[in-house]
């Protein structure tokens, strides 16, 4: 009764519109239950020694998403605003009513866009990189043994984060706890230092 009621473009966009909408519901749920994030996040853990030399890596790797217009929710978002924009405008005129249901379905997939722009800059990995360590100063936690005796361990601010690691050294004479030195480089799963 109610659909006979309706004209050719009122159809139309409704046909649009629903599925659209339905969609978009399903995703907002699934967002909410954990299921609709994508995480390209890749972990990278290398260690290797070559020729006496060691080299080490553990870094993530972020894909960088950047602004995307033409994504499935953004997508999703223009069908649901823009059909329903012309279904209600379509008992009018059609050719207003298509312009505007473009206008509006276009502002909402850039909406869309900006606002997943905006989330995926909130996201942080909390992973800690080694290499961000060189060259900053740090504190002699436990004594740092002469070279190919042990190890000792240092805290120093790694990212924001207070953090505590072990170190090593290439002298001859051990580093007391309270001295300063300064990261050289990284070897295996500790900093090489040196007494500042």
């Amino acid at each position: 009764m109610w659909w006979e009621t309706l004209n050719l473009a009122q159809k139309i966009f409704f046909c649009i519109a629903t599925p659209a909408s339905v969609l978009l519901i399903v995703q907002i749920v699934m967002m909410l239950i954990g299921f609709g994030s994508a995480d390209t996040d890749v972990d990278t853990d290398v260690s290797a020694d070559l020729d006496g030399t060691d080299v080490d890596g553990g870094e993530v790797l972020d894909a960088d998403h950047g602004f995307g217009l033409f994504t499935l929710r953004g997508l999703i978002a223009f069908f649901t605003v823009g059909g329903w924009v012309g279904y209600t405008l379509a008992d009018g005129t059609i050719w207003v009513a298509v312009l505007v249901a473009l206008i509006a379905g276009t502002v909402a997939l850039v909406l869309m866009g900006l606002l997943l722009k905006w989330l995926v800059s909130l996201q942080s990995n909390g992973n800690l990189k080694m290499s961000d360590a060189i060259g900053q100063t740090a504190e002699v936690y436990l004594t740092i043994p002469p070279k190919n005796q042990g190890k000792g361990k240092i805290n120093l601010l790694l990212n924001e984060r207070y953090v505590e690691y072990s170190a090593v050294q290439n002298g001859d004479v051990p580093i007391a706890t309270g001295k300063k030195v300064k990261v050289l480089s990284t070897v295996a799963d500790s900093f090489l230092v040196e007494e500042v």
